[in-house]
């Protein structure tokens, strides 16, 4: 019980990189003379409102928890806790040239990609229980209502078009769906005896888990479909865009031997007679899980969607040189209140530019970060991002995150010799 709240506590959160404000603000000309446009880019992080980097540090790599720590968190958790994070990595082919639908303004792209999301809704006497066991409650209720972790991952393989002077674009993806777990803790209480004796369950949950024996990168255990869209609009003035982006819309369909738990029920357990189980030996029959615990189990299909994210922004120029973005993203789970942030971006030359930028909400609390976005002779782009600096130095903080994007403008042979 105590490994499985842990696992809890073990998440990774991230919105996808956004280092293309440097395209979308900077000197576009720069992609007239190309093919087309390589990009790869990946990020990861975790974020909590509860949970410092120390704690989530011991759990990813091991070693022995520090219980000074451990009750330093628990004096300021609040009664329900968040904690979320995303993994992703995507290849990218933007065709510079061609023309589509007898429009030379729009060109075709082409996307393979890998996202990992987990995040869990936890009670402040579940992280307790996981952290220092029940002796804490001897004597006394736990509460683990609406306690609630849900993980997925999946491969992403999209075709889409975009503008190539905004860069704003549309991209239906076809979804590989690699693994999906869910369990969700409506109402529970944990009653632990004054002496340790004996314990108390009462409880209404479930759980969900894709077919356990196809496990792995790429393994299939579902299908599904989605859509991104990115919308720059050029604001009257021509100073700045608003974006508008919707990220991952869509769905996986998971195949017949997705695992179904389901328990309302009460039970009472007084452990076991030792002197007993020596005198039948062998003969000692176990009281069986299952019907220890009250929950059914059956297997069938299910669907799932995906964790849409909804960005809103504004960027806009103060002069040639510098610009300030704000805005706000909202994704539809329990765990994340919609996010603002925003930054200020200077261009230091025509190639380069810097940040320094703010977020506050989704899965954590107010966090400072920088960027850098840097173009080697017009034909590399590396962009760097981090939205925790502090974060970086000091393991009392709630969160890191680092996401990196290296881009290559392709020529075409008969570009070259000339």
């Amino acid at each position: 019980m105590r490994k499985l709240l842990c696992l809890f506590f073990v998440v990774f959160w991230v919105l996808p990189a956004r280092s293309q404000n440097s395209w979308v603000m900077g000197d576009s000309s720069r992609f007239n003379d190309y093919y087309g446009l390589l990009q790869v880019e990946a990020g990861g992080a975790y974020r909590s409102n509860a949970v410092n980097n120390q704690l989530t540090l011991k759990l990813v790599r091991g070693g022995m928890l520090d219980p000074q720590n451990i009750s330093d968190i628990e004096e300021n958790l609040n009664e329900m806790n968040r904690a979320g994070g995303d993994l992703f990595g995507n290849v990218t082919f933007f065709a510079l040239t061609d023309s589509v639908f007898a429009r030379p303004d729009l060109g075709w792209m082409l996307q393979v990609g890998h996202r990992q999301n987990s995040w869990s809704n936890f009670s402040r006497d579940a992280f307790r229980l996981a952290f220092q066991g029940n002796s804490k409650f001897r004597g006394a209720h736990a509460d683990l209502s609406g306690t609630t972790f849900k993980s997925i991952a999946y491969q992403k393989f999209g075709l889409g078009l975009f503008d190539k002077k905004t860069f704003s674009s549309f991209r239906l993806n076809f979804i590989n769906g690699q693994q999906f777990s869910e369990a969700s803790i409506k109402d529970a209480d944990l009653y632990t005896s004054l002496l340790g004796d004996s314990l108390h369950l009462r409880y209404q949950g479930s759980w969900v888990q894709s077919d356990t024996s196809l496990t792995g990168f790429g393994k299939g255990n579902g299908v599904g479909v989605s859509a991104d869209l990115s919308w720059n609009i050029p604001l009257n003035d021509d100073n700045g865009v608003l974006n508008i982006s919707i990220e991952d819309l869509g769905l996986i369909f998971w195949g017949k031997n997705t695992l179904h738990r389901e328990a309302d029920t009460t039970f009472s357990y007084i452990g076991f007679d030792l002197q007993e189980v020596l005198d039948n030996g062998n003969d000692y029959s176990f009281p069986v899980l299952e019907d220890t615990l009250g929950y059914q189990s059956y297997k069938r299909r299910t669907e799932q969607w995906l964790p849409t994210t909804v960005n809103v922004s504004l960027k806009r120029r103060n002069n040639r040189n510098d610009f300030f973005e704000m805005g706000m993203a909202v994704r539809v789970q329990e765990a994340f209140i919609p996010e603002l942030y925003g930054g200020y971006y200077y261009f230091t030359n025509n190639s380069t530019l810097l940040s320094a930028n703010f977020r506050y909400g989704g899965y954590g609390n107010l966090r400072i970060g920088a960027s850098l976005e840097k173009w080697l002779n017009n034909e590399w782009f590396i962009g760097i991002r981090t939205d925790d600096v502090p974060g970086f130095i000091l393991n009392n903080m709630k969160g890191r995150s680092l996401y990196l994007q290296f881009s290559r403008m392709i020529k075409t042979n008969d570009q070259k010799r000339s």
